[in-house]
């Protein structure tokens, strides 16, 4: 990784953790909260789970301050119309980040409970990558602090990619097209954590796997393998 992506991320960190300062003395920030609704995804089978993405991303959430950008999408299935979640929020007086906070978090919480009933439906593939790479262009990595957290098990499974070789570490994610996302941080969260569990191995597999991807399209990784 190079210097001057390490030290962009370094920045975004900052994002996820800092308290906010006066609106005037801080840049533009951009936070994506992305939430994997594929069947192998634990978040949308395991309450508890759900509940604890739900307390991480509103943490997330508050330190936004006026100006800043939140977006919300559901992935999983490439096709858009299989993943119809996708809200855009700017924080501002009349809608604070405390007020969008507990409303996201909740949402969140809800997962499991909105798929079972069928009013979000769960994916039964997960193209991460091309995810990835679609939001990319509506992202602006150069000129806004910006964070993406993906709420994932980090198992892509699509045409190019066998989500068991994946997992077994014996093959490695499909190159992004260069660097689409130059100064971006991007974090998965309960990453190796499928409805079947964790396992120690295949965690480290995927984190190895994401490393080398986030690398290659210019990004700053990190994995948190534990909500």
């Amino acid at each position: 990784m190079s210097k001057s992506v390490f030290l962009a991320g370094c920045a975004v960190l900052g994002l996820l953790g800092q308290p906010a300062v006066a609106d005037d003395q801080r840049t533009p920030r951009d936070l994506m909260i992305a939430l994997d609704v594929s069947t192998s995804n634990v978040i949308i089978e395991s309450d508890v789970m759900a509940a604890k993405a739900g307390r991480e991303a509103a943490e997330m959430i508050l330190t936004l301050g006026n100006g800043d950008r939140l977006r919300i999408r559901t992935f999983g299935s490439y096709s858009q119309s299989e993943n119809p979640l996708r809200l855009d929020i700017t924080i501002s007086r009349r809608m604070p980040a405390n007020r969008v906070a507990a409303s996201v978090e909740r949402l969140i919480a809800s997962l499991p409970d909105l798929v079972e009933s069928g009013r979000l439906p769960a994916g039964g593939t997960t193209h991460i990558t091309a995810f990835l790479e679609e939001e990319a262009a509506l992202l602006s990595c150069g000129t806004r602090l910006t964070a993406l957290a993906l709420f994932t098990d980090g198992i892509e499974a699509s045409p190019s990619t066998s989500p068991e070789r994946l997992a077994s570490g014996q093959a490695a994610l499909p190159a992004p097209n260069g660097d689409v996302l130059q100064g971006c941080g991007i974090s998965l969260y309960g990453i190796g954590e499928t409805t079947g569990g964790a396992d120690r191995a295949r965690t480290q597999n995927l984190i190895d796997a994401w490393t080398q991807w986030a690398d290659q399209a210019g990004a700053f990784f990190q994995a948190f393998p534990k909500y």
